[in-house]
């Protein structure tokens, strides 16, 4: 993707770099401050007007938001909410769940299809700190099996979930996988703010053969997004969640025609961009 684009990548709040710089502020960590984040970064490094911040940033360039699970709930809420600066070119949305209850029964699906040992270590220990090593054992192979095939051996993923704090997951999710909790419980995809925000956007919905994120779920998040102009990839062979680490080849060219495609037709998607 580099090759052809600028490709920006930042640390999120409670992780890696941003989790070291602002360790006093861990226990603020909300979602609503997701969306400032991404729309700073927006404004610091394309250039246009964050929120609060209308003075800043260089006139907007047109630009491409790629989110992966949780990275595109962070991209929806911002858009829903009105946070993204102007200038969207396309939005792609790789294994990302149209509210965190659909994510909570895709999963509770998908650990029935595990050993009943498996199963009762995960429903059990969910929600536990520390976790217990039934916990952390039965959680690899549901890792393994649906969020990522290549997790042995992805060194990038191990560094992700290393390098994101225990607070910072705490806040967001209760520490839970299979029951909602924290911040995000209750979240969905609003119809309302997203025809708002995102009309006429072209956005791209992919998923993974074996992703834990359901077609059902997929095609709930294509409805709320019905105002945008929606592709829906043939699932990637070989790969779960993980689609960028599984069959990271493929994915990308998918990525990077739909991207081609948007800016070919930028200005029946998008008047304001430039």
């Amino acid at each position: 993707m580099g090759i052809y684009r600028q490709v920006v990548f930042y640390d999120q709040i409670g992780s890696g770099v941003t989790l070291k710089a602002n360790t006093e502020n861990l226990g603020e960590i909300s979602l609503d401050r997701f969306g400032p984040q991404l729309a700073a970064v927006i404004a610091a490094t394309v250039g246009g007007k964050s929120p609060g911040r209308e003075k800043e940033g260089r006139a907007t360039q047109g630009y491409h938001l790629y989110g992966h699970g949780w990275g595109g709930i962070v991209i929806l809420d911002a858009a829903q909410k009105g946070l993204l600066p102007p200038g969207v070119r396309s939005v792609t949305l790789a294994s990302v769940p149209g509210s965190t209850k659909g994510w909570v029964r895709d999963r509770i699906a998908l650990i029935d299809t595990l050993s009943p040992t498996t199963k009762a270590a995960l429903l059990g220990g969910d929600g536990q700190f520390p976790p217990s090593s039934d916990f952390t054992a039965a959680l690899d192979v549901y890792t393994e099996k649906y969020f990522c095939h290549r997790a042995v051996e992805a060194g990038c993923l191990k560094v992700t979930l290393d390098n994101f704090g225990v607070q910072g997951w705490s806040a967001l999710t209760g520490g839970r996988y299979f029951s909602e909790g924290g911040e995000l419980k209750g979240w969905h995809a609003d119809p309302v703010g997203l025809e708002r925000y995102l009309q006429g956007i072209p956005v791209m919905l992919m998923r993974g053969e074996d992703d834990e994120i359901s077609p059902q779920s997929l095609g709930e998040l294509e409805t709320a997004l019905a105002a945008s102009h929606v592709e829906r990839t043939v699932d990637l062979r070989n790969a779960a969640s993980c689609q960028h680490i599984d069959n990271w080849e493929p994915h990308l060219e998918q990525v990077k025609a739909f991207q081609d495609r948007a800016e070919g037709k930028k200005d029946n998607y998008d008047d304001d961009d430039s």
